[in-house]
């Protein structure tokens, strides 16, 4: 009988290694509800989005320019509305939902929905995380003394922005579940967004790059068995609590 050589068998035991390591993460992820859903090996950003625009390039130049513009023009209101949109939670959506809704969408009545989104949170970081730091874009404000955010600053790195894609992704997610108010919602999302803008953290451009990153996981998760069975019990629980029909 042949023998396979030394080296063949251990990239066999290697390969066998890694689909088994692949193999216990997924166990793992539909087990443990505080683990993302998918990460940076599901979703590779850096193969699918654009990297972001040059600092001394006229993208970069424009976007400072907004930016400085917004700062001229922003209200107190504005500055308010960036700055509660902090808060990367879908309970900032309450007010895209008719106000008889609103007091039934409460966070203490549904603690299956704020479970569920803070795992969408952590799947955003899991998938965004690795791109912002290969990219390394510094914040507009470490850029240019010319912005003067209106918000919190941030230690993390601006491309793409982390705000905008876990909106975008929360935006999606909870229209899905009540597509009777889908346009609001989707509306809400893109406010909350550019929210990023209006309070100096973010460049337009990294707005935008969230934006589809968000969209891109979004359309990823469609296709994981763990997310697709908690979306339906979640929704379930939001259906019944708000009192519309399944």
């Amino acid at each position: 009988m042949m023998r396979t050589p030394v080296a063949l068998r251990r990239r066999f035991a290697a390969l066998w290694f890694g689909l088994a390591c692949l193999s216990l993460l997924g166990v793992a992820r539909a087990a443990d509800p505080s683990l993302p859903f998918i990460g940076n090996a599901d979703l590779d950003l850096v193969r699918f989005m654009v990297p972001p625009p040059a600092d001394d390039s006229a993208q970069t130049r424009a976007d400072l320019d907004t930016m400085i513009g917004l700062q001229n023009t922003r209200t107190k209101e504005m500055i308010a509305n960036a700055s509660a949109d902090i808060a990367q939670d879908v309970w900032r959506f309450t007010n895209a939902l008719p106000v008889d809704l609103q007091p039934r969408f409460d966070k203490q009545a549904l603690p299956e929905v704020d479970a569920f989104f803070d795992r969408l949170r952590a799947t955003k970081s899991a998938v965004i995380d690795p791109p912002k730091l290969y990219w390394h874009r510094p914040r507009p404000y470490d850029l240019s003394p010319q912005i003067v955010p209106a918000i919190k600053k941030e230690n993390t790195l601006s491309y793409p922005s982390g705000h905008a894609t876990a909106g975008t992704l929360m935006a999606i997610v909870l229209a899905d579940m009540l597509p009777e108010y889908r346009a609001a919602i989707l509306e809400r999302g893109a406010d909350y967004a550019q929210n990023r803008v209006v309070g100096g953290v973010h460049y337009p451009s990294d707005v935008a790059a969230g934006r589809l990153a968000g969209t891109l996981i979004a359309l990823e998760l469609q296709h994981d068995a763990a997310f697709n069975r908690q979306f339906a019990e979640v929704k379930a629980a939001l259906r019944a609590q708000l009192r519309l029909p399944p």
